[in-house]
């Protein structure tokens, strides 16, 4: 999708950081095969453009693989039993975070 002011194509991250906008709501599946957005790579990148613009971001943990009316727990996940589940969980948020971020980076 391209994005215009006055005829000129512009950058979404810098126009909405022009309007006024301080923070960028992201969305991360867990393992979507159906779109290239989403994903842990997208998510990355779009978390450092975000912060070359000094915006924070809310990281949005979708623990499923795709849109449903519940989620659904992710493929490799499912007949776990619940505690391995939350620990499965936790270590994969933890990591995600970790990457993300980086260790160079701060977590608001």
């Amino acid at each position: 999708m391209t994005y215009t002011v006055d005829g000129e194509e512009v950058d979404v991250y810098e126009l909405m950081n022009d309007y006024g906008a301080n923070l960028l709501r992201l969305r991360l599946w867990h393992n979507p095969t159906w779109t290239e957005y989403s994903t842990l790579t997208d998510v990355k990148k779009s978390i450092g453009r975000a912060k070359a613009l000094d915006m924070y971001v809310l990281l949005d943990f979708h623990y499923s693989d795709t849109w449903t009316a519940r989620e659904s727990v992710p493929k490799e996940s499912q007949g776990k039993w619940s505690d391995r589940l939350y620990e499965i969980t936790e270590s994969g948020t933890t990591q995600t975070i970790g990457y993300v971020w980086g260790s160079s980076e701060t977590i608001e």
